[in-house]
């Protein structure tokens, strides 16, 4: 199996100093790093952009079920890294309205030290390629905004299905210019033909919900 970065971050919310411990140890046994976080909100702000993470997050049994915390749960999951809840109280109606607000995992406690191991790799793992698709995507975009405004005019009539001589007619050069250009686009974007060009452009503007990530 294999490890997970040594830059990756266990953040850990348990008001008990012993599972705490526990948690901990479980979290360098897979060669992360752990930190307390007594303020699980304030991770949308404080916790490194350049590292992958996840919270384990200890909701004690009297207070789930309410409605605060489920409001609670859904402001953390959204600013937070991939959440697994850590409870005493694991009824279907409760893991079922946790598991709607977003988090990760939600596990009964106590549990068995190797199945929350299993939680937090599969969490990092879960945040880490979310990170790797936003690096790509910042990518892509930026590669977009290097055309030049021919580049660009050209690109647009590529994604809308013209030749090499219909852009040419349409811009106002040669067959052999629309070629160059269309050459140097896909040079830009680091693809090798245009139906890589089309996924990728589609790609950006369905992650980003943008009607031309390139204008």
């Amino acid at each position: 199996m294999p490890s997970l970065p040594p830059s990756a971050t266990v953040y850990i919310s348990d008001h008990d100093d012993a599972t705490h411990e526990w948690i901990a140890q479980i979290v360098r046994g897979l060669g992360c790093q752990a930190a307390a976080c007594s303020e699980p909100e304030a991770l949308l702000t404080a916790r490194p952009v350049n590292r992958p993470s996840c919270l384990v997050l200890e909701i004690a049994a009297p207070e789930m079920g309410g409605v605060a915390v489920f409001d609670r749960l859904r402001r953390i999951v959204a600013a937070a890294p991939p959440v697994i809840v850590h409870s005493s109280r694991s009824d279907v109606p409760t893991v079922v309205q946790a598991m709607r607000c977003g988090v990760s995992d939600y596990l009964e406690k106590p549990c068995q030290a190797d199945v929350l191991a299993q939680s937090i790799r599969r969490a990092v793992e879960i945040d880490l390629t979310k990170r790797e698709r936003v690096e790509d995507l910042l990518d892509t975009r930026q590669r977009l905004d290097s055309l030049t405004a021919e580049q660009r005019t050209v690109l647009d009539l590529l994604l809308q299905g013209r030749t090499n001589k219909q852009i040419a007619s349409q811009i106002g050069a040669s067959v052999r210019t629309a070629q160059f250009r269309r050459a140097d686009i896909m040079k830009k974007l680091e693809v090798d033909s245009l139906a890589q060009l089309v996924r990728k452009v589609a790609r950006i503007e369905r992650e980003t919900d943008s009607d031309g990530p390139w204008r």
